[in-house]
């Protein structure tokens, strides 16, 4: 294959960044040890300093186990091989397998949960059938010189096998994975090196499919190749576990893996559907319709996304620290961006879906708000602006204290702002008949920043009395007067269908200049007789239906 071909073949997307700049690279051993330590995986960002930014864990790791061929014919378990091991490597072209030194050693030992790891099975050019465990950047060989993470593979896709062949792929599946995790690099990797085979000596025989040694990965990772050798940048590959997912592709396998647990390899648990049944009483921060089209502007989630669930593992740390009584749920499988309340049993619960944590709107400071909304409701503030308001003033200023206050505030606020900004103006006005439910997300945001001044509740966000018939006279024979608890609106107001009275007829009906009390033109009354008035179909100024049991009056005529 000619250098250009295999070079213009280098399949890269935009993956998230496992690994560092070459600054990062340098300290990466520190940087996994520190992600072993807190228990998160590969793509989540790890802060530096304020020069180098953010540096990320890497891992490219295989689970424990794989056997890996060191010399022609023999293999060893990853978890053996050590530095000044040798192992079999070759490049892209494939055209000799060569020893090259083990140079460096990672990964996670066994018992230390990883959120996001991949099984993968493939069926071999002869039959046989291979189940790889590894990190969602562990890069496989696929056909016309590329390098894809298995992350983006999908059933039918092919990989290549050690011997030239080519096996196809039948199942991907993420989940969480216990087993232990190693690498290992084969010396530095330099593109100039081998300008006719850019992988080779970092290519490996992993249980009879080619694979790439840490090295490679990492500089795949840093574009060591150059963004205009991107042959497959920007192809939409449906993420796992998704509706599009299921849509396009053949996922028979896939649900029959994730349903059978004598499938899973040791230590791996897959995603599962959601977890929690959401009872109808649950408190919850958005409505449907809200949670609805906020989910259509983020069809492409990607639920393997660890960045987000390590956000999420922080924030309950840090919840529990403080309010420990509160069992705090990540239910990751669930698509809708949503957060609840509810009590079960004298048990509280406060669930947040995985399509709320990994909205690309919100951050730590944004879903650290949503917390303390729902820990503000669970206080007793069940109004949803009163939560608002009170889970900002008195929740959110707790749990960051002092100056951290307007720091996180002030990153808070905006990524709220944005998150609400993508419901649908119709679904985000208030219901005038359910104020406590559902105020205007614009009047959600001023109490969110009212709580941040101790300005107080907004009006907007209290519920209003109920808007009722107070009462109705008949000063005539052919006059009924109606007073109501509040303005009406008046064009529904003067409408006579609205009004009945068994035994006369409503012909006409003005509105007075408070608009609370409407004169109606009646026909067919009787003196000195008792009649009810019923009304429906009026509405207050602010928008309120009457109140099912304050819609009539009596009255009695002269």
């Amino acid at each position: 294959m000619a250098t250009q071909a295999c070079l213009n073949n280098i399949q890269k997307k935009t993956p998230p960044k496992y690994c560092g700049d070459p600054y990062c690279g340098a300290i990466q051993v520190d940087i996994n040890e520190y992600c072993q330590h807190t228990g998160i995986g590969g793509d989540v960002p790890v802060p530096q300093n304020p020069e180098s930014g953010k540096c990320w864990c890497c891992c490219s790791c295989m689970a424990w186990g794989t056997p890996i061929e060191t010399s022609e014919g023999n293999y060893r378990l990853i978890e053996t091989i050590v530095t000044g091991d040798t192992v079999l490597s070759t490049g892209g072209k494939m055209d000799a397998w060569v020893p090259r030194e083990v140079t460096g050693v990672g990964g996670i030992a066994p018992g230390v949960p990883i959120d996001i790891c991949y099984t993968a099975k493939f069926l071999l050019a002869d039959g046989a059938e291979r189940t790889m465990v590894s990190t969602a950047d562990h890069l496989y060989l696929i056909p016309g010189c590329k390098l894809s993470p298995v992350q983006d593979l999908r059933p039918g896709d092919k990989v290549v096998q050690a011997d030239g062949k080519e096996a196809v792929v039948t199942l991907v599946a993420f989940g969480q994975f216990s087993g232990g995790v190693r690498n290992f690099a084969m010396g530095d990797y330099d593109p100039k090196e081998h300008p006719g085979d850019p992988y080779k000596g970092h290519l490996m025989n992993t249980f009879g499919l080619v694979t790439a040694d840490l090295a490679l990965q990492m500089a795949f990772y840093q574009n060591e190749f150059g963004d205009d050798l991107l042959a497959r940048k920007g192809e939409d590959i449906r993420h796992i576990g998704t509706p599009g997912f299921f849509a396009k592709y053949d996922t028979a396998a896939y649900e029959a893996f994730v349903a059978d647990p004598q499938q899973w390899p040791k230590g791996f648990k897959p995603a599962a559907k959601s977890l929690i049944n959401i009872p109808a009483s649950a408190l919850r921060y958005f409505t449907d319709e809200q949670a609805h089209d906020i989910a259509e502007h983020e069809v492409a989630q990607n639920p393997s996304n660890s960045e987000a669930m390590a956000d999420f593992k922080y924030l309950k740390k840090l919840m529990r620290g403080f309010y420990p009584n509160y069992y705090y749920i990540a239910d990751w499988a669930r698509s809708e961006p949503n957060a609840w309340f509810f009590n079960d049993l004298d048990q509280s619960y406060i669930v947040v879906s995985g399509g709320l944590m990994r909205l690309s709107t919100m951050n730590i400071p944004g879903l650290s708000m949503v917390f303390c909304h729902m820990l503000a409701q669970a206080g007793g503030k069940t109004c949803t602006g009163d939560a608002d308001y009170w889970g900002a003033a008195l929740w959110f200023r707790e749990i960051w204290y002092d100056d951290l206050f307007f720091e996180m505030f002030d990153k808070a606020r905006p990524e709220v702002e944005a998150t609400f900004a993508l419901v649908s103006p119709d679904h985000a006005k208030e219901d005038p008949n359910n104020i406590c439910a559902r105020p205007s997300l614009e009047c959600r945001l001023t109490a969110i920043k009212n709580g941040g001044t101790f300005s107080g509740v907004p009006q907007c966000a209290v519920p209003p009395p109920d808007f009722t018939v107070m009462g109705a006279t008949a000063p005539t024979l052919t006059d009924v007067r109606v007073t109501f608890s509040a303005k009406t609106l008046v064009a529904t107001a003067v409408d006579p269908e609205h009004y009945k009275i068994a035994g006369g007829k409503v012909t006409k009906a003005e509105i007075d200049a408070t608009e609370t009390v409407v004169t109606l033109t009646v026909n067919g009354l009787q003196a000195a007789t008792h009649y009810t008035v019923r009304v429906q179909g009026v509405l207050s100024a602010r928008g309120q239906t009457i109140a099912k049991d304050h819609n009539t009056a009596q009255f009695v005529t002269l």
